[in-house]
């Protein structure tokens, strides 16, 4: 299974770049989950439940304006950014297009809650409404070469994780706790975030009900400019 994966890895990255893989995401309207705060490490990090919202971020008609960036390089994907009294989202919408119709746009997002004190709440993952649950969400990170001479997008096989999706008729979802997917005994403990400041690229797959692989790729160089940011200058008066 994972050596099958791997090569559908590759074939997809390449597809995705020769396509276009650094073309910035129009952001969509897109319903996030909201900041609770977390008292203790949730046991189970990958839980496709969504996070209660709280009465404060429910009530409130107009939320704080997210803390100034920097512009990323032209070749990033930018993410927006919406902050509220207990916390900041990023998120970014990454769209790909169906195999069997060009004209068929689908959006995968990314969605990173950051509480006050600077941790992690979770990291959620959306898909489209017509993956599979049964197979759930491949999640992998990738690098460009450093050979000049000959370019090309590799994947990190030891970044592969398999991640289970709750779909409802809209959407599926996977929330990661605190943004660390837990060792198993075949893989070791993956901190995502780590991930997304080390690495070129994020890649996903997922196959639809009727068999169909469907995949996406973004830049993190966007993040890894905002991120660190937003870090440093939220609530910070």
């Amino acid at each position: 299974m994972k050596t099958k994966l791997s090569f559908l890895i590759t074939l997809s990255i390449i597809l995705i770049c020769v396509s276009g893989c650094n073309n910035r995401s129009e952001g969509i309207i897109i319903d996030t989950p909201t900041i609770e705060p977390s008292s203790s490490p949730s046991p189970q990090p990958t839980s496709t439940n969504s996070p209660t919202i709280t009465e404060e971020i429910q009530n409130t008609s107009t939320p704080k304006p997210p803390s100034p960036t920097s512009t990323p390089d032209p070749w990033s994907q930018r993410w927006d950014i919406q902050c509220y009294a207990k916390g900041c989202l990023m998120f970014l919408d990454i769209p790909h297009v169906h195999p069997n119709n060009e004209d068929e746009v689908e959006f995968i997002t990314i969605s990173v809650a950051v509480n006050n004190d600077k941790s992690i709440q979770f990291i959620d993952f959306i898909t489209p409404g017509i993956a599979s649950q049964d197979f759930g969400l491949v999640v992998a990170f990738a690098d460009s070469s450093l050979d000049e001479n000959d370019y090309s997008i590799l994947p990190k096989e030891d970044s592969l994780r398999i991640l289970p999706i709750d779909c409802g008729e809209r959407d599926c979802r996977s929330i990661v706790y605190e943004g660390i997917i837990l060792e198993d005994s075949d893989q070791a403990r993956l901190n995502l975030i780590d991930n997304f400041m080390e690495h070129s690229f994020i890649w996903f797959m997922y196959f639809t009900d009727q068999g169909e692989d469907m995949s996406a790729m973004a830049t993190l160089s966007g993040f890894q400019v905002q991120f660190p940011e937003l870090l440093e200058s939220m609530y910070s008066e």
